[in-house]
């Protein structure tokens, strides 16, 4: 036995130095053999002693070997019988080295898996690498029970670019005696939103608008934030078109020019408390003996007369008092803050508005002038005459929930959608209710429209659960064909973008100084033939107080010591306050 293993150790040596000699299989086909009982438990390896002792060395070298190329080498064994030679010639002898599994037509080597042994992957193996991205399985919703969504086709529709909607603008002409209020001057003496807001309306329809302000001091509401060109963003709109002149009224130089001012205005619009004007000795009474044609708007919070008229006060109070704020409180009976000005706007300045043309139109027909009192306690009042009407019949406080209006019916009230936002419901009409009823398949619902007590909460929770299935979107889309009086909550970013917004020119562009487009608020109401416009941009205090007094053929030296005496007060100038005069008692 020790002579036939140095043969075939020389034998080995001979084959590794002339491989076109070598008869034998080569090591691979040996490791074939060795793995061909792991593939084929049934068959027994060759039995020839002779190749068994040859083949022990290159099997205990190839052990190592045999665990890197085990799926190729049992690629290269034969299911069955014993491994045969090639029959012809000399066989080649293959390069030492890993063994490579031939590629298939991808490229990839192919393996043929063991059928018996089958790996078991723990749970490492199962796991990720660390930094690789999990990639699980897409989830498909289920859609909720509902109407389905009938989606109209979107048309193709290209919107004017804000560059071109100024470009339009600034081409429409601009003729003098166009808009109703062309030949009409107001004197501003106001401040903040109320006076402010009704001379805008006044100036956008034509009226010459001279805002009369405090030097060192005007209207505190430029200061306000966010700013816009240097000045709030607030009293940049509501002051576009307008002149300023700056006068101390205290100062006897001031009274002169006021008075100057006034024989050649038709409005004079007051915002101080009652009283203020008449110790200065600027009254109605005084003022209408200089142009008995003035009419002299004075707005206040109680008015003129009352318990109330010297009280000091803002929005939220006059609200308060006159009960609208305990309307507006939620569902346990706490009022909540409104975030729109009511009393100022809606109770101020357009009842100032209302009450200066009246008193225009009145003045067309007897020649005189007159003075209009505008409370905005009053007004708030006068925008409640469901309220003080059913509390007259009733005696009875208006509560949340029990009135027509004020969510006692589920046609009438606000409801929560899906994405969390709000939709809200007035089908006051039975044709309007039926509509909403049939859009949310919901028919046997239309009955019950004004039933009384505890079915009207039962219907109230199943239009909740109804409209909780679908955000706003698709709820708008669901109504976009019906009656039925449904809208959703909206912002104010969505709301301004709304066409319904820009094709009616309520938010415009204009151009600023610093040739910046802005988008302001329009101008309402629209008439066909005398439309109003804003032009123009808001004035800084004193602005135009020299231009203004040059108009009035006041002289450089008077105005000049106009400005000495403190009088007046010129923008880019220093305003130095005068000194009081010295008491010689």
């Amino acid at each position: 036995m020790e002579l036939e293993a140095s043969m075939a150790a020389k034998g080995d040596k001979a084959n590794s130095a002339e491989p076109a000699k070598k008869t034998v299989t080569d090591a691979s086909e040996a490791e074939s053999r060795a793995a061909q009982p792991a593939a084929d438990g049934n068959k027994k390896p060759p039995g020839k002693s002779e190749k068994s002792a040859a083949a022990g060395k290159s099997q205990s070298k190839a052990k190592a070997k045999a665990k890197s190329a085990a799926p190729a080498a049992k690629q290269v064994a034969k299911p069955k019988g014993k491994a045969k030679a090639k029959p012809t010639g000399k066989a080649k002898a293959k390069p030492k080295g890993k063994v490579k599994a031939k590629p298939t037509r991808k490229g990839k080597a192919k393996t043929q898996p063991d059928a018996k042994a089958k790996p078991v992957l723990g749970p490492l193996a199962k796991a990720p690498l660390p930094g690789a991205p999990i990639v699980r399985p897409p989830v498909k919703r289920k859609p909720l029970p509902g109407p389905k969504i009938k989606r109209a086709p979107k048309k193709s529709t290209r919107r004017a670019t804000t560059k071109e909607k100024l470009a339009k603008a600034e081409k429409q002409p601009v003729r003098s005696g166009k808009r109703p209020l062309d030949s009409i001057r107001v004197l501003d003496l106001s401040r903040l939103l109320p006076g402010p807001y009704a001379s805008h309306i006044l100036a956008s329809f034509g009226a010459d608008v001279i805002k009369v302000e405090k030097p060192g001091e005007g209207d505190y509401m430029r200061e306000y934030m966010p700013q816009l060109q240097g000045m709030g963003a607030t009293f940049f709109t509501i002051n576009r078109g307008k002149r300023s002149i700056a006068i101390d009224l205290s100062k006897d130089g001031g009274k002169e020019v006021f008075l100057a001012l006034v024989k050649r205005t038709d409005i004079v619009l007051d915002g101080f408390r009652p009283g203020v004007m008449d110790r200065l000795g600027l009254g109605y009474e005084e003022l209408k003996k200089t142009n008995p044609r003035l009419i002299y708007a004075a707005l206040t919070g109680f008015g003129q007369t009352g318990p109330y008229a010297e009280r000091a006060g803002h929005d939220l109070n006059y609200m308060a008092l006159s009960g609208m704020l305990e309307l507006l409180s939620d569902s346990s009976g706490v009022p909540l803050l409104p975030g729109v000005q009511l009393a100022d706007v809606a109770a101020g300045a357009l009842p100032a508005v209302i009450g200066i043309l009246l008193a225009i139109q009145h003045r067309h027909k007897k020649r005189i002038g007159q003075m209009v009192d505008i409370s905005m306690f009053d007004a708030l009042l006068g925008m409640m005459p469901a309220q003080v009407a059913n509390y007259s019949a009733t005696k009875l406080r208006p509560k949340r929930g029990h009135e027509r209006l004020f969510g006692r019916y589920a046609c009438y009230n606000i409801y929560p959608v899906r994405n969390g936002r709000y939709i809200s419901v007035a089908a006051l009409e039975p044709k309007f209710w039926a509509d909403l009823c049939n859009a949310i398949e919901r028919p046997d619902l239309i009955a019950d429209q004004y039933a009384e007590g505890h079915a009207q909460e039962v219907l109230k929770a199943e239009l909740t659960r109804t409209f909780q299935k679908k955000q706003a979107e698709d709820w708008m889309e669901v109504f976009a064909e019906s009656d039925a009086c449904v809208c959703e909550v909206r912002e104010i970013p969505r709301a301004v973008q709304d066409p319904a917004a820009t094709r009616r020119g309520m938010i415009t562009p204009v151009r600023g100084k610093d040739g910046e487009i802005y988008e302001q608020v329009g101008v309402f109401p629209k008439l066909s033939e005398a439309p109003g416009y804003v032009s123009g941009e808001a004035p800084r205090r004193g602005e135009h107080t020299r231009d203004i007094l040059r108009r009035m053929k006041y002289t450089v030296k008077r105005i000049e010591a106009l400005l000495e005496e403190g009088a007046i007060e010129e923008h880019g100038r220093p305003y130095v306050e005068s000194p009081p005069p010295q008491d010689d008692t």
